[in-house]
């Protein structure tokens, strides 16, 4: 089922597919992902705001082992973009994040992902994949800018915002929140 926001936020912040993936497809993804080293999760300013953003970041390399993860987040994306946003988007340019957030340590404050990422090509869609049972964990809710309500929650999720839409995970307080995060790119807005 397609959701977008209600009448409580701004039109043309989010979109999703809820659910989108089933459980066991959840967890074949994050079995695979798991063995990925994990590295410092980056963001632009971090040396000005080390504590931007806490949790465990893996990188998904493109390789033929994930191009179905690839192709998965491409087909989500295009998909809610063609129906909600109509960005100009061509491809995935940095590499996905396989994240978890854990209890006491997983967070992301505001920020937007509308990034540079060559000179002809700018991050323009952010994909959000939720691959962890809402049951399991409290907090960790993905919430956009002016929108009282947090994004969906249930497991399997696809939500979809442009780039520049100012969104966060809250602080995690109990168990482990994981999601697969995508970016699409395209030529930088005018």
């Amino acid at each position: 089922m397609t959701r977008e926001p209600s009448e409580r936020c701004e039109p043309g912040q989010w979109a999703a597919l809820v659910p989108y993936l089933d459980g066991p497809t959840c967890d074949r993804i994050a079995q695979r992902c798991r063995p990925i080293e994990a590295v410092v999760p980056h963001v632009v300013g971090q040396d000005s705001a080390p504590h931007h953003r806490a949790g465990r970041t893996r990188l998904i390399p493109r390789s033929a082992d994930f191009d179905d993860v690839y192709a998965l987040l491409l087909d989500i994306a295009n998909h809610l973009n063609r129906a909600y946003f109509r960005l100009d988007i061509t491809d995935i340019v940095k590499p996905p994040q396989f994240v978890e957030y854990p209890a006491g340590r997983g967070h992301f404050h505001w920020h937007n992902d509308y990034g540079l990422e060559t000179p002809i090509s700018s991050r323009k869609l952010t994909i959000s994949i939720q691959l962890s049972d809402p049951d399991t964990y409290d907090g960790g809710d993905l919430e956009v800018f002016g929108c009282p309500d947090p994004l969906p929650r249930e497991r399997g999720s696809a939500i979809v915002l442009p780039a520049y839409v100012e969104h966060r995970v809250t602080p995690v307080t109990r168990g482990v929140r994981s999601a697969l995060i995508g970016w699409l790119a395209g030529p930088p807005l005018r």
